[in-house]
C-alpha cells in the first residue's frame, strides 16, 4: 500500500434527488482536510490532511481550544 492510499478515499461528491424519488450518488477521490489561517499576519493558510473524518474533527477541536475557544464553557463541554 502506498503512503497516500490511507488518506485518499472515494467520498460522496454529490447526491441528486429526483422528483420520482430516485437518488443518484456520485463518489470521487477525496481527503479530509483542516485549514487554518495563521495569526502571523502574513496571510498564511495552513492545511492538514487526515485519513479519517474522525481524526480531522478531533484535531480541529484541539486547534479551536488552542486558539481561545477553551474560554467558552459550552465549547469546552463539547
Amino acid at each position: 500500500m502506498s503512503d497516500y492510499a490511507a488518506f485518499i478515499k472515494r467520498q460522496v461528491a454529490s447526491r441528486l434527488h429526483r422528483p420520482d424519488g430516485t437518488v443518484e450518488t456520485t463518489r470521487m477521490p477525496a481527503v479530509w482536510t483542516l485549514a487554518h489561517r495563521g495569526y502571523s499576519g502574513s496571510g498564511r493558510l495552513d492545511v492538514w490532511v487526515y485519513p479519517t473524518k474522525t481524526e480531522a474533527l478531533r484535531e480541529g477541536a484541539k486547534l479551536a481550544m488552542a486558539c481561545g475557544m477553551d474560554e467558552d464553557e459550552q465549547a469546552r463541554q463539547h
